[in-house]
């Protein structure tokens, strides 16, 4: 929809090429009310942008810088035999030129012999001997090395905990404060609730001549100062809250793009053995389905800190508000949250059993594919297809569970029942009951602060 009265004359081309990305330098009231972006939309406004238009990106912006933070980080976590020898090499470029020629390094663990009567997983005894039963399970699993008597834990997270942690704090407590805004928004409102009856009684009274039960009301002006100041923790509420958002998205998307970098760059340098196993198509998953897990995960991670602050909040001023009675509605939700974490818990074992089974499925077949002249050559179809049938019905097993769990939350979140004396009086979706002006569920949202975005949210994550 154009704006009326307004026809700027159409920018020239290649406006912004060559200029830095303007956000690093922005200030905070511009980069709170993403005013930085204005000389860019005043430009699309005026005519179609075209990719020589856009701003360059800082180097502290680029992937490549990103990618080489996590990597030192990661790198720090890594026993010294299993670090990355030669680390000059830091774009893809570098490594397809040098792929050809490059040999491939073999660490000193690979080189060591292993107990081929161990399975997979599974202690060995030596080290239950040396470091107990606890590490020597991680080590079997390879979430731990001891070298020169230093652990290791080579944890991922933690390397991406340490190279966004200014970034996450700083999320974490704008959010804390939106949080609190909200919450504590029913105070104001009851103190405004409570002059207005005051002011309403005193003036019925006035009227009638008799004299004000509830006393004598404060001025005008208090009021109109209560009215106010709900107005503006709201609106700073909302606003701290997109910011912290946007922090957290964009803190996820340079994550992924790093992790996706340094995927590429690994490609580049695999050993012949590495490539049987780690082949394209686990390569293709690493990329397009781990990689934007990590990126959607760092997108809510703020929330593990902020959420239980608000919900301890919310409590104590519901506690503080209704009195002891709001003790039954705790008891409720206390009761309520074992079996909510015990059903969010299956529908996780559900997904990564589901994973792992699909995974066992994609190399069967590309082992089958890939050897086929074999496998006709001896006769080996009704093994492998009986191999491949099995795994793809313990599959589709995995499957069912995790699509029946997700259809309950769906369901739950996506249909409100209403029952009025005991019969079904309501069936409708929480959308349609929030454009409802005279809804029940409508006047829920509207004290509890929850727009029409927060609903389509929740039913996105579901």
């Amino acid at each position: 929809m154009p704006i009326p009265f307004y026809k700027p004359s159409e920018a020239p081309e290649a406006v912004f090429q060559g200029q830095v990305f303007p956000l690093a330098h922005a200030n905070p009231f511009s980069q709170f009310l993403y005013t930085w972006i204005t000389p860019l939309l005043k430009v699309g406004y005026s005519r179609p942008l075209q990719i020589e238009d856009l701003w360059s990106l800082d180097d502290e912006s680029k992937c490549l810088t990103h990618a080489k933070r996590l990597q030192d980080h990661f790198m720090r976590r890594m026993p010294p035999s299993r670090r990355i020898k030669d680390e000059a090499k830091n774009t893809i470029e570098d490594q397809v030129v040098n792929a050809a020629t490059e040999k491939p390094d073999v660490s000193p663990s690979e080189k060591k012999t292993h107990n081929k009567h161990l399975k997979l997983g599974e202690p060995d005894p030596e080290h239950i001997k040396l470091y107990g039963a606890k590490k020597a399970q991680k080590i079997a699993y390879d979430k731990l090395a001891i070298e020169d008597g230093r652990e290791y834990d080579m944890s991922l997270w933690y390397s991406i905990y340490h190279s966004v942690w200014p970034q996450y704090w700083s999320a974490v407590a704008i959010c804390t404060t939106a949080q609190a805004l909200r919450v504590t928004a029913p105070l104001v409102t009851k103190q405004l609730l409570e002059y207005l009856t005051t002011a309403h009684s005193y003036y019925t009274s006035s009227k009638n001549g008799g004299s004000p039960p509830l006393g004598i009301p404060k001025s005008a002006g208090y009021g109109i100062g209560l009215a106010m100041a709900l107005f503006v923790k709201q609106f700073l509420a909302s606003l701290l809250a997109f910011k912290g958002d946007q922090i957290q998205s964009l803190m996820g998307s340079e994550m992924k793009n790093a992790m996706v970098d340094l995927v590429a760059r690994k490609s580049m340098k695999l050993s012949g053995k590495s490539r049987n196993e780690m082949n394209n198509g686990r390569l293709f998953t690493l990329v397009s389905s781990d990689c934007m897990i990590v990126g959607w995960t760092l997108g809510g991670l703020a929330s593990l800190i902020v959420d239980p602050i608000t919900l301890i909040a919310g409590i104590a001023l519901l506690i503080y508000n209704l009195g002891y009675s709001a003790l039954v509605g705790v008891a409720v939700l206390a009761v309520a949250a074992p079996a909510q974490g015990w059903f969010v818990k299956l529908f996780y074992n559900y997904s990564d059993q589901k994973e792992q089974y699909t995974d066992t499925r994609v190399r069967l077949l590309t082992e089958i594919l890939n050897n086929v002249r074999a496998v006709k050559l001896y006769a080996y179809e009704r093994f492998f297809g009986d191999k491949v049938a099995d795994i793809r019905r313990e599959e589709l097993k995995k499957i069912f569970g995790y699509n029946s769990h997700r259809i309950q939350t769906i369901l739950y979140y996506d249909r409100i029942l209403v029952l009025d004396q005991g019969r079904l009086k309501e069936f409708d979706t929480p959308l349609n009951l929030f454009d409802q002006k005279g809804s029940i569920f409508r006047s829920l949202c509207d004290t509890k602060h929850i727009q029409r975005e927060d609903i389509i949210k929740i039913k996105e994550q579901s």
